[in-house]
């Protein structure tokens, strides 16, 4: 009977333990490669962010160095180049001044001929007015080619060619300004200045007397023995033209003018007439005022004549100049005796 048993329940063991155990083998078998695959992605990572962080480091350092000067949270772009500034600066390191143009010279310096008199001899200025007006006459007097001044009427038909001319010649030239005379008959010409006028019509009668021809160093008055001696009103254009860098010569068409003794008192340049060559137009007449010239001249030192493009005056001016300068006489333009008129 002992033989006869069966053993069945071992075998039912031993079919378990087996199950179990390949179970255990299967599993066995993905843990490894499961295992292996994250070592080698957390490796992989590590080495990522080192070179990443390798990378960045070299990255910083090359933009501290771009941005040294820069806050470190600003990347600016660099600055495109400027054209240079027109304005010259001193080189001076202390407050920077800009350099200021040169003023330029009043009107009278800057037409003025050139005049020098080292030998300090008797100066004689010459104008001859009316210029423009007769254009026969008036090429005769271009045609002197002598130290005298040129005084053209602003309206003359050949005021503005023969201006032009006589200013390439050499002379220097005057605006002779048309104002009333006492005599109402007398018609003293277009623009003319007139004491029944306002303040505002003088001014301007006298800005279109002086826009028609350029090149002239100042003005005298055409007539005006009435207009000079209306004190206010010439002290009006007097202001005026101190403004515009001119001088002022006085013709004295009337022993009342204001013009000289306005212009002394506004300090700019300016001169009057002493003598008349040709009142009366006669070669002995004309003769006659000329040696009265020479005689004013020595007395005070310098004279101031004006004559007109007459026939006799322009045929006694021509010996008589030269011949005048070798006695010891100097012809000045009348910017050089105006100057000395000016107070030091």
């Amino acid at each position: 009977m002992a033989a006869a048993k069966k053993k069945t329940p071992a075998k039912k063991r031993t079919s378990k333990s087996r199950t179990k155990k390949g179970k255990s083998n299967n599993f066995s078998k993905y843990l490894i490669p499961l295992a292996t695959a994250c070592v080698c992605i957390f490796v992989g990572i590590g080495i990522g962010g080192l070179i990443t962080t390798n990378h960045l480091k070299k990255d910083s350092t090359k933009s501290v160095v771009k941005t040294a000067h820069a806050p470190k949270f600003i990347q600016k772009a660099k600055p495109k180049p400027q054209p240079e500034p027109e304005i010259i600066f001193q080189a001076d390191p202390a407050p920077v001044r800009i350099k200021t143009p040169a003023v330029s010279k009043p009107a009278w310096q800057a037409h003025a001929i050139a005049y020098e008199n080292p030998m300090q001899k008797p100066e004689i200025a010459i104008v001859i007015d009316d210029m423009g007006v007769h254009k026969k006459y008036s090429e005769q007097v271009l045609a002197l080619k002598a130290p005298i001044t040129l005084a053209f009427l602003p309206y003359g038909k050949s005021t503005k060619a023969l201006s032009q001319k006589a200013r390439e010649q050499g002379y220097e030239l005057l605006v002779h300004v048309p104002m009333e005379p006492l005599n109402p008959k007398v018609d003293a010409g277009p623009h003319c200045l007139k004491t029944r006028h306002s303040q505002k019509q003088v001014l301007a009668d006298l800005d279109w007397c002086l826009n028609q021809f350029n090149g002239f160093v100042g003005i005298n008055n055409h007539m005006g023995s009435k207009f000079t001696a209306h004190r206010s009103l010439m002290e009006k254009v007097i202001k005026d033209i101190d403004k515009r860098g001119l001088l002022f010569l006085d013709s004295r068409t009337n022993t009342k003018t204001h013009g000289f003794a306005l212009a002394q008192k506004q300090g700019m340049p300016h001169a009057e007439r002493h003598i008349f060559l040709d009142h009366v137009a006669t070669p002995e007449a004309v003769a006659k005022q000329l040696k009265r010239l020479k005689a004013s001249a020595l007395e005070r030192g310098f004279a101031v004549a004006i004559g007109h493009p007459k026939p006799a005056t322009i045929n006694a001016l021509r010996s008589w100049i030269a011949a005048t300068e070798k006695e010891g006489f100097s012809f000045a333009p009348i910017s050089a005796i105006a100057q000395q008129n000016m107070p030091v």
